[in-house]
């Protein structure tokens, strides 16, 4: 059977042209395609915008970190 309850995510997405980063918060049913899917997304952004597929880089994050990026905007 499959597991069809969403799941917290929480994703840091860093430029690495500038060092700025931000932590996003989720739902997904399957994490691991979530994040496959958004390194994705962020590859081609960097591609079409600055011709740098390495540009954006997407990695897991926690919930602390998250509360701690919302007092600090």
């Amino acid at each position: 059977m499959n597991d069809l309850t969403g799941k917290d995510v929480y994703l840091r997405v860093t430029n690495n042209s500038n060092g700025s980063s931000s932590v996003r918060h989720h739902r997904a049913w399957d994490v691991d395609r979530f994040i496959e899917s958004q390194r994705a997304q962020y590859r081609a952004e960097g591609e079409r915008d600055n011709d740098d597929p390495l540009l954006y880089q997407v990695s897991l994050s926690n919930a602390a970190e998250y509360r701690a990026s919302l007092r600090s905007r």
